[in-house]
């Protein structure tokens, strides 16, 4: 179930500026200066209504929306321990390969239907995060993954295997997406595993943040030419 109050906040995260609250703060220090210097009567009277002004836009402007370091921490709470095999799972377990370790990939997200936002040190963060975690079986990967829609409080989960002999090709692809949101534009770097299959549509997953994302391709590419005999 949707926390409406929390989806609003999330959502205003990435839709509300930091006018208000800047133009709050000027006021403040004007009128600060203004009161205790104490010049003249109507000075005082006038940063009197400053500090009282510039305080309303301050809280205006600062409320209703969520840290950067409080998305960091929602994004944790709704994908630490997702996409991970149960210890219930003993079927699933036995047919595990001992190589190569499963692979976490995650990552926010961009393109066309985000919402994105910079961060104070100037990297991007996005309303939509993706985690994957691909399991190495003995014929198949098998790839669980959770889409997390931050801007709804919402999230999707999918699970699929992809038998090795339908394996065509598995790479790292980066590329660059041009974002408009809002007034503003935005060049966001995308790196992605990409899984070529036999049988459909390439299956793109959000890598951008995997070290290990080349040493799992590696050992995944050495067991697909053993079982497809090359």
């Amino acid at each position: 179930m949707k926390d409406n109050k929390k989806t609003k906040t999330n959502a205003n995260y990435f839709t509300k500026t930091e006018t208000l609250k800047i133009a709050g703060i000027i006021i403040l220090i004007a009128s600060g200066v203004e009161f205790f210097l104490g010049r003249t009567y109507i000075g005082y009277i006038i940063s009197c209504i400053g500090l009282v002004v510039g305080l309303v836009l301050f809280i205006v402007g600062s409320s209703g929306r969520v840290s950067e370091a409080e998305i960091s921490e929602y994004i944790a709470k709704n994908t630490d321990g997702a996409c991970e095999i149960d210890v219930e799972e003993k079927a699933l377990k036995k047919r595990l390969r001992s190589l190569p370790y499963p692979l976490v990939a995650s990552g926010f997200v961009f393109n066309a239907d985000v919402m994105v936002k910079k961060t104070k040190k100037g990297s991007l963060n996005s309303s939509v995060y993706s985690k994957t975690v691909l399991y190495p079986l003995d014929t198949a990967i098998l790839v669980r993954h959770r889409t997390l829609l931050i801007a709804e409080h919402d999230h999707q989960d999918t699970e699929q295997e992809i038998p090795y002999a339908d394996i065509k090709k598995i790479e790292t692809v980066e590329s660059t997406e041009d974002i408009t949101f809002g007034k503003k534009l935005f060049r966001a770097k995308n790196i992605n595993l990409v899984i070529e299959t036999a049988s459909g549509e390439p299956i793109i997953i959000t890598a951008q943040d995997n070290v290990e994302t080349d040493t799992f391709i590696k050992e995944i590419d050495r067991i697909v030419k053993e079982l497809q005999g090359a």
